[in-house]
């Protein structure tokens, strides 16, 4: 049965099928919109079903090289200075909610500015990594997570900044 509009046809295709299922797969495989789809006949008439002229994306939804606008390379992006770009591994959950355990942590050691800054370094022979500031002409190592207190160096431990964390990758799965 085909609905137009309001009125009701019945139309029995007994003539050549096979023609009329390759206009059917050829116009859906082309630039036009089809109204209807055929389905399998049933005895010698065949029924029409409706088509819908939105195509759906079996990709990436809907992402098409058509609209790529430029190409980024990860290099280019996080590694400003090669000889000077090392990779951590973060354990823990001090820096939680910005970094997690098995975060990789991408440090360029050629940044000397740290105020502020989620930086790798050592303290008293550990790796840590820790935001930190300057206050007061001392030194503060603070965690993001806030169960976490807030450490002020002293004179007798051995600070050494290793570089500044620039970049976060995470494993999603």
């Amino acid at each position: 049965m085909i609905m137009r509009g309001n009125m009701k046809s019945n139309i029995k295709y007994t003539d050549v099928i096979e023609k009329v299922n390759k206009e059917a797969v050829k116009s859906a495989l082309s630039n036009r919109k089809p109204r209807l789809a055929l389905a399998e006949p049933v005895g010698k008439s065949l029924e029409l079903i409706p088509f819908f002229g939105q195509r759906v994306s079996c990709g990436l939804f809907g992402i098409s090289e058509d609209y790529i606008e430029n190409y980024q390379s990860l290099d280019e992006r996080f590694v400003k200075n090669k000889s000077s770009t090392f990779f951590f591994q973060a354990e823990g959950s001090s820096m939680q909610p910005l970094i997690f355990s098995d975060d990789v942590l991408i440090v360029d050691r050629s940044i000397e500015y740290m105020h502020g800054r989620v930086s790798v370094f050592s303290l008293d022979g550990d790796m840590f990594c820790k935001r930190i500031f300057k206050r007061n002409g001392k030194l503060v190592l603070s965690s993001e997570n806030k169960k976490f207190s807030d450490i002020v160096i002293n004179e007798e431990q051995v600070f050494h900044l290793f570089g500044v964390v620039v970049a976060i990758a995470r494993d999603i799965q």
